[in-house]
């Protein structure tokens, strides 16, 4: 992701969040933050931090509201390092109130402000609206007078939750605290479904035991708490299992308001003015999975390949920050092991944090029924299939899997503005069609179409729009893979006869399916090669295979050259240039190769080779002369 782009994705954030409609937990978004400041100087990083403070209306908070590092129960040995190193002796508990994290300030008993957290340095005000939330006492009821900030979480309570509207409590307490007064958006009545659950008394003065002691005193309603110590919590530690569960259990109990985890520390444990503290910790469960009621099975499709796909359709639930209603059920054989019925209680995750999936089945209601197959297409009608684990539906014709042909051709060639809806809306539902098409002068989406088609169709090489075209069950890669063995001119030559034995990896079944598309798939190609506007030549062939034999290079962090010179010295060079840390990357050019960062250690971790400026200069041999001319 390039600054710009990093830039507009925190903004879009922090505007969501302002306005109730939050789309990532806070963790993501300080990531972004980290990613932002790990790209750019710190003068423009505090430009852009005081940009998004003035946006939001901001003020100062009078201490440091930093964020937890994160433990998880999946890791239980982490979680007894930490606590053998910072608890020995006592471990004080507290439930990590899943909210809108406040500070509310206190002058001599009084209460003076009240702020939301922000970025930890600067919170919005909530000074005209604080007094109408539940929890929240206009006077301490102390007899010593005193100066204290106190940090908690703003939350819809689960009973109040009950007649409201909303995906769950944290996005609907949000949307009401974020309500702007002038434009007459909120009002006492919905503030007053809010509460207060508060946690810390901020600054160093008091220890954690002091902090729940003293705001109890204030007459506060504090978060869930206990201590584990003695013998019991001494044989805790020495079993890291029954550690971890314990905190699973403290972290999954329930309590009047949401949760989504634990905060661990010593008792004796002080406030540091850290963003993320040594000594204190949160204990998280698996914010990608979640269990819910299973309401339908939604048949889409057909694939290009004619497919047809199980979509789970489910009760919302939030997985990772984001609110989830549907996920992949695979495909028969997938729904018939997990013995998946309507009305079932299922187990949902995201697996690689991305795509949710249906994982098991918790429980099944008596009487539940078997989930129907479908029997025809529904896009074409035809009568459905079982291929393998698969419905299919076995037309040639059917005008979906047509399109989405033509979608994943024209994508695998570097068009990405093309979705199946906009093909469908162009009448495109074959190549001829494709190669027919012709822009209106006054329809922007068309020109637009038009111009990637010409930019980048019309000048990939033969091999390329060959190995582009669909090919059921073989990707690309594998494709690639017969042709290189084989040779393109003996691929191309409608006359060969795969002679001379299999490529490594490649069996009989998997080669007949190449040979069964082969001939159509070299027409298809031809018919764009033929094309008046086709401009591909032998001679583009070259710059790419001087790249392939240099390597590749991905650039981070800020450079004493715009990042785009950058990229231009190594293409001359000879060099590709990759816009993410993978596996192959040859180089990684960082203002700081010993800096720690995110992507300094994934390129560490795939043998990348991490240079700094002054070692790429070197590299690619370019004088200051060739920099300003490129």
């Amino acid at each position: 992701m390039n600054i710009e782009n990093l830039k507009s994705e925190i903004v879009e954030a922090n505007e969501a969040y302002r306005i109730g409609r939050p789309t990532m937990d806070d963790l993501a978004y300080d990531k972004l933050l980290e990613q932002y400041k790990e790209l750019v100087s710190p003068e423009e990083y505090d430009s852009f931090a005081r940009t998004l403070h003035e946006k939001s209306g901001k003020v100062k908070l009078p201490y440091l509201l930093g964020s937890l590092t994160k433990l998880k129960c999946q890791e239980p040995d982490a979680i007894a390092k930490f606590a053998a190193r910072y608890a020995p002796d006592r471990l004080h508990v507290s439930a990590k109130v899943d909210g809108i994290s406040a500070c509310l300030i206190y002058k001599a008993n009084k209460l003076v402000h009240a702020a939301t957290r922000g970025d930890g340095e600067f919170g919005e005000s909530l000074d005209d609206k604080i007094r109408f939330v539940k929890g929240v006492a206009p006077e301490l009821p102390l007899p010593v007078k005193k100066d204290l900030a106190i940090r908690g979480e703003l939350v819809i309570l689960k009973k109040d939750f009950e007649d409201m509207d909303g995906t769950n409590p944290r996005n609907v307490c949000a949307g009401i605290m974020n309500r702007k007064w002038t434009s007459k958006e909120w009002n006492e009545y919905d503030l007053a479904k809010v509460t207060f659950i508060p946690y810390t008394v901020l600054g160093s003065e008091y220890t954690k035991a002091e902090q729940f002691q003293l705001l109890k005193d204030c007459g506060f309603d504090v978060a869930w708490h206990t201590v584990l110590q003695g013998y019991g919590y001494e044989q805790l530690r020495k079993d890291p299992a029954a550690l971890a569960d314990a905190m699973f259990k403290y972290a999954t109990q329930d309590l009047p308001y949401e949760i989504d985890g634990v905060v661990i520390s010593d008792t004796g444990y002080r406030n540091e003015d850290k963003y993320y503290p040594d000594a204190q910790a949160a204990v998280k469960t698996n914010t990608m999975v979640a269990e819910t009621t299973l309401i339908d099975v939604s048949w889409e499709g057909p694939s290009k390949d004619g497919v047809i796909f199980p979509v789970a359709i489910f009760e919302n639930v939030m997985l990772g920050g984001a609110s989830v209603a549907r996920a992949t059920l695979n495909n028969l054989d997938y729904i018939s092991g997990l013995k998946i019925k309507y009305g079932c209680r299922i187990r949902i995750s995201k697996r690689g944090d991305i795509i949710p999936a249906v994982d098991a089945v918790v429980s099944t209601p008596p009487g539940a029924r078997d989930i129907e197959l479908p029997e025809e297409c529904p896009c074409c009608g035809s009568k459905l299939i079982r291929d393998g684990v698969n419905l299919r539906c076995a037309n040639p014709d059917c005008r979906a899997q047509k399109i989405y042909r033509i979608e994943h051709f024209i994508k695998k060639l570097g068009v990405m503005n093309a979705s199946y809806k906009t093909l469908d809306n162009f009448g495109i539902d074959s190549y001829e069609k494709l190669l027919s098409f012709r822009p209106s002068p006054n329809k922007a989406t068309e020109k637009k179409l038009a111009e990637e088609l010409a930019n980048k169709v019309f000048t990939k090489s033969p091999e390329d729009i060959f190995a582009a075209l669909n090919i059921r069950d073989l990707g690309e890669k594998l494709q690639k893979k017969i042709i290189e063995f084989y040779g393109w001119k003996n691929v191309s030559d409608p006359d060969f006869g795969f002679g001379g034995g299999l490529p490594s990896g490649i069996g009989d079944i998997t080669l007949a399916k190449f040979k069964e598309a082969r001939l159509e798939n070299l027409r298809v190609a031809g018919m764009f090669t033929k094309d008046v506007r086709y401009s591909w030549t032998e001679s583009d062939a070259a710059p790419r295979r001087q790249a392939a034999a240099k390597g590749s290079i991905c650039f981070t962090g800020a450079l004493s050259i715009p990042r785009g010179q950058a990229a231009k010295l190594a293409e001359a060079a000879g060099f590709e240039v990759k816009n993410a840390v993978s596996k192959g990357l040859t180089y990684l050019v960082t203002p700081d190769p010993n800096s720690g960062s995110s992507k300094n250690e994934k390129a560490k971790k795939y043998g990348t080779t991490v240079i700094d400026e002054a070692a790429f200069m070197e590299l690619v041999k370019i004088n200051d002369d060739s920099i300003m001319d490129l």
